[in-house]
């Protein structure tokens, strides 16, 4: 549902866009795999190999209906699944980090603030100050 309703949202605020139905049904697919799969190591070809097309046709859609790539898309999701497990858990920096699917604190550190603004650690401060 929150794919759909992502995916309706872009569609609204850019009526001129105008794609195939099956595009819809592709980039739909991908970004449920993503969204199921997001604390795992995916690669583009997983990601395409999801909607039965190539890497370049799958960068292509990705970029068409959410303007970036599968993979930016698919950090994204996964700053905003921490940002939910920080904010409703008690789980560290470093555990929401590997549940979300990054490989390291650090460089989940470093993504989380150039997304956000601030780091994980700071953001999971704030969040407990206004509860």
């Amino acid at each position: 549902f929150n794919i759909m309703f992502r995916l309706n949202e872009i569609l609204k605020n850019s009526p001129e866009v105008s794609l195939p139905q099956h595009d819809f049904g592709r980039i739909k697919t991908m970004l449920d795999f993503i969204s199921k799969h997001y604390n795992e190591k995916i690669s583009l070809s997983e990601i395409a190999a999801s909607a039965n097309i190539s890497r370049n046709t799958c960068s292509a859609i990705c970029n068409q209906f959410v303007s970036c790539t599968p993979f930016e898309y698919l950090i994204k999701y996964r700053i905003e699944k921490s940002m939910e497990i920080l904010s409703s858990t008690d789980m560290t920096v470093t555990e929401a980090a590997y549940a979300v699917g990054f490989s390291s604190a650090s460089y989940f550190t470093e993504t989380f603030k150039n997304v956000i603004g601030t780091t994980p650690s700071e953001f999971k401060k704030l969040i407990a100050k206004r509860q």
